[in-house]
C-alpha cells in the first residue's frame, strides 16, 4: 500500500509539473490516436484548449492533412 501511495504522488507531481510548464507543449494520446492529456505548452502552441483537444484525434489537431495517413501507420506499427 505504501509503494502504491508513492507511486500515486509521484505521478500526481509529475502531472502537476507538465501541466502547467508553458514553453513546453506536451500531449498523451491512446492507441486510438484520441487525446488523453493536453498541457498549457499545447494550448498556446496549437490554440486548441484541453477541454477541446481531450478526447479528439490528435490527427485532427495537429497533423496536416497530407501527413495523416502517414502518422496513422506509423503509430499502429
Amino acid at each position: 500500500r505504501q509503494a502504491e501511495a508513492r507511486l500515486r504522488a509521484s505521478e500526481q507531481r509529475f502531472r502537476q509539473l507538465v501541466e502547467n510548464v508553458p514553453g513546453i507543449a506536451v500531449q498523451g494520446y491512446g492507441a486510438d490516436l484520441r487525446v488523453r492529456f493536453w498541457n498549457v505548452g499545447s494550448e498556446r502552441l496549437y490554440g486548441w484548449t484541453a477541454r477541446e483537444a481531450c478526447g479528439r484525434s490528435v490527427l485532427d489537431l495537429i497533423i496536416p492533412p497530407a501527413m495523416r495517413n502517414e502518422v496513422r501507420e506509423a503509430m499502429q506499427a
